[in-house]
């Protein structure tokens, strides 16, 4: 509720809200807003020169608590600055964030960067939109943002017509044993289990499926799913192959055979069914963990590019009246 009521107030900067983030022009910096741990925010402000300077950050972080008063944390981010920002309930939202573009765009100013001038996806100048792209708000070219959503709506109509399910199948599964492989070595070398490995296995089961062309609709969501269960009983199993082999000093082919012996005898099934339970648990973390990347499907795809469609607007700057918002530095108590 705290969100949609900043971004309500932001609409008459000519901001506007695109899901869980709030995007637009401020003080001739075309900037991003998005909620970061439910009580502070990111805020993003697009420049060209390479803020991975680390000398230069430090400077702007020392030029915006000059001109604020207070210190907010500056993350280097590439084509973006980006500052951790917070408001309260003791001035309108619209001031507090007046505030903080007025000390950020003077600071970024003073140390000699301007606006994002050049467009995000040709690198040429003079871009006459802005659009969400590569998680952020960019000035672009239309015609340039235009061809990039009709490349992808292309692959995806592509997708649609030549993706295979069996060649995804085959890519799915060597990316499953691939992604199994981090937790099988973590388990057999040091005996723990880490839930973020076991998040590698879905993303690269679905990376192996989208590789071989698979097609993307749902049954791709859940052939990932139902692979990234089925590793678990290959976890186990290469396990048991290791400890034949370090035990026993069985070959290679040796354990393997041993172990393939083991579990095609009901002792060796009930030893995998029984061992599996807190390996299940972390699978079920790990796809979660990884869902909003295994779940993209075509339909889910065009609808993010028609979403990103929407967000195109014509860019200020190059407007016969030019930017017309003016630094606001007064003092806001946050």
């Amino acid at each position: 509720m705290k969100t949609n009521a900043i971004y309500e107030s932001l609409a008459p900067k000519g901001l506007f809200a695109f899901g869980q983030l709030c995007m637009g022009s401020f003080n001739g910096y075309t900037v991003t807003l998005r909620p970061y741990n439910g009580r502070n925010y990111y805020l993003d402000v697009a420049v060209r020169p390479d803020s991975g300077d680390r000398a230069l950050v430090k400077r702007v972080k020392a030029s915006v608590k000059k001109l604020y008063g207070k210190n907010l944390g500056c993350i280097n981010g590439g084509k973006y600055f980006r500052f951790l920002i917070s408001f309260n309930k003791k001035s309108p939202y619209q001031e507090q964030f007046s505030a903080y573009m007025g000390a950020i765009s003077s600071a970024l100013r003073e140390n000699g960067i301007s606006p994002a001038d050049s467009c995000a996806v040709c690198g040429s100048g003079s871009p006459d939109s802005l659009c969400f792209y590569e998680s952020s708000y960019q000035p672009v070219h239309n015609s340039c943002m235009q061809g990039s959503l009709e490349n992808s709506r292309q692959k995806i109509e592509q997708n649609k017509a030549n993706g295979s399910y069996l060649t995804g199948f085959v890519g799915a599964l060597l990316g499953m044993l691939v992604g199994s492989l981090a937790s099988v070595l973590t388990i057999v070398l040091t005996e723990r289990i880490y839930a973020i490995l076991f998040a590698l296995v879905p993303i690269a089961s679905a990376w192996g499926y989208r590789k071989f062309n698979g097609k993307m609709d749902k049954f791709s969501v859940v052939l990932v799913v139902l692979l990234s269960f089925v590793s678990i009983f290959i976890m186990n199993y290469l396990s048991i192959v290791v400890f034949f082999m370090q035990d026993y000093a069985l070959s290679v082919g040796e354990a393997m055979w041993f172990a393939s012996d083991l579990l095609l005898t009901s002792e060796g099934l009930m030893l995998i069914a029984t061992s599996s339970g807190s390996m299940f648990l972390f699978m079920v973390l790990g796809i979660f963990i990884a869902w909003r990347f295994i779940v993209n499907t075509n339909a889910g795809s065009m609808k993010n590019l028609e979403a990103i469609g929407d967000t195109l607007r014509t860019n200020p700057a190059c407007s016969s009246g030019g930017y017309t918002e003016e630094a606001d530095t007064s003092s806001v108590d946050i």
